[in-house]
């Protein structure tokens, strides 16, 4: 089973504690150890978002991290993990993001973290998909 390595404080580079999250979804290789490095937040509402460094097998990946802690968030990233690991599959890094996983562990004050693992393509949207024009979308 692949396993995430989550730095328990991502703003404060010397941490050397992580959090061992679990692959529920699998990428495509379903014995990856990863660990995430050098994590920023860059979005902080009904989900935390981190930029940062995705490492395995000695090979590295700028990723966002999607953290969620909610029943009803989750569900909503489990469903979107779904989509990336089956329909979306042969599209990942052509048409949409690449998947790495989604990860799902206990923080220190035991609440479940669910986390949706995907290449970092650029900078976030600054207003509502719905708002934009048609041809952006």
């Amino acid at each position: 089973m692949s396993t995430l390595r989550f730095p328990t404080s991502p703003s404060d580079e010397a941490s050397m504690e992580f959090y061992e999250l679990k692959c529920i979804i699998p990428s495509a290789d379903a014995t990856t150890k990863f660990e995430i490095r050098d994590a920023k937040l860059i979005h902080c509402a009904n989900s935390t978002v981190y930029h940062g460094t995705l490492v395995s097998d000695g090979k590295s990946r700028d990723i966002i991290c999607k953290l969620v802690t909610t029943k009803h968030q989750m569900k909503r990233v489990i469903a979107k993990a779904g989509f990336y690991s089956n329909e979306f599959k042969k599209l990942q890094g052509v048409m949409v993001l690449h998947f790495h996983g989604l990860f799902m562990g206990e923080m220190m004050d035991e609440e479940d973290m669910t986390c949706l693992v995907l290449d970092y393509v650029g900078k976030h949207l600054t207003r509502c998909l719905l708002t934009m024009n048609a041809q952006f979308r």
